[in-house]
């Protein structure tokens, strides 16, 4: 990240519209690893009802629907925070190529503009759905509901 500052810099921009850059940077930072927590959070909570599950034998299905639950709503919040993620990259791509035609307020950090543009195909990735059925979250999140189902079988058969 500071070499590409240090290029910036080269490019004559102001202190101001470096900050805005490490601003937009900082928010692009922590939603990674608020996705990255969430991603932790759904195999710690799927771990746990696994075992729950191993040594309870009569609740063994409430247990499977419920961690299908729990990945579901992991893979949305996940997929939301990527969604901010995305679009807070393309904010900090267009700050960088200020022109005439797109002009970002100095200290902007509004991204509506990325999240309601249906009729720009380049935003797209930046909508929910496009998030949701991104690799990363399809194989996590898809392999979580697999194991919680295959082991639902194997417990309810061995029980």
């Amino acid at each position: 990240m500071k070499n590409h500052l240090k290029q910036l810099v080269n490019r004559h921009m102001s202190a101001e519209q470096i900050k805005h850059l490490e601003f937009i940077q900082a928010v692009i930072t922590r939603l990674g690893n608020n996705g990255f927590l969430a991603k932790g959070w759904a195999i710690s909570l799927i771990a746990a009802l696994i075992a729950l599950a191993s040594n309870n034998g009569t609740y063994i299905w409430a247990l499977v629907f419920l961690g299908c639950f729990c990945v579901a709503l992991f893979a949305y919040i996940d997929s939301y925070y990527l969604q901010q993620e995305r679009c807070f990259r393309a904010l900090y791509n267009d700050a960088i190529a200020q022109n005439s035609e797109n002009e970002i307020s100095l200290f902007s950090m509004d991204i509506r503009e990325y999240l309601n543009n249906n009729q720009n195909k380049s935003y797209e990735y930046c909508q929910l759905l496009s998030c949701l059925y991104s690799k990363t979250i399809i194989r996590l999140y898809g392999s979580l509901i697999v194991v919680v189902l295959i082991l639902g079988v194997i417990l309810s058969c061995c029980k």
